[in-house]
């Protein structure tokens, strides 16, 4: 289990760093905007865990062949997701990539030194840091569901 530090202001506040990083990320990509003659491919589906949505989710994903820059997005209530490529286009390049999925929660009463919230990753690290999740991104396929289990 990782403990996370969260600054008081709630989980939201860890959410919109995490979103924060992937802005960052994605600004800091292979550069140019829409006008950049890259091709992306819409991509969306569904996070489950243990057969039920998991909202709150972000989803990454990762070029296997380690160029071009990574897709992100954030599961809704109901563990729907779809991806953006950048701050001007849905999607992912197309090809292999490697599918990071973390999602974090609040653990009641416990605080760090500071009397700051810490949270922690609800998910096995094999769908995350060590992830064995993959997804083969093309123009025939545009729906990626993943059901994943917490033990």
């Amino acid at each position: 289990m990782s403990l996370i530090k969260v600054r008081p202001g709630r989980l939201k506040a860890a959410g919109l760093m995490c979103c924060s990083v992937f802005v960052f990320l994605f600004a800091a990509g292979c550069g140019g905007g829409s006008d950049d003659g890259v091709q992306t491919v819409p991509v969306a589906g569904t996070v489950t865990l243990d057969g039920q949505p998991l909202a709150q989710a972000i989803v990454q994903f990762q070029p296997q062949s380690g160029e071009g820059r990574s897709s992100a997005g954030r599961t809704d209530e109901s563990g729907h997701f779809e991806l953006l490529f950048d701050s001007d286009r849905e999607g992912a390049l197309p090809g292999q990539h490697r599918v990071m999925i973390t999602a974090v929660r609040e653990l009641p009463g416990k605080q760090d030194e500071e009397g700051n919230p810490l949270t922690e990753q609800i998910l096995p690290t094999k769908y995350n840091a060590q992830s064995t999740l993959t997804a083969e991104v093309s123009e025939s396929t545009g729906q990626y569901d993943f059901a994943l289990e917490s033990k």
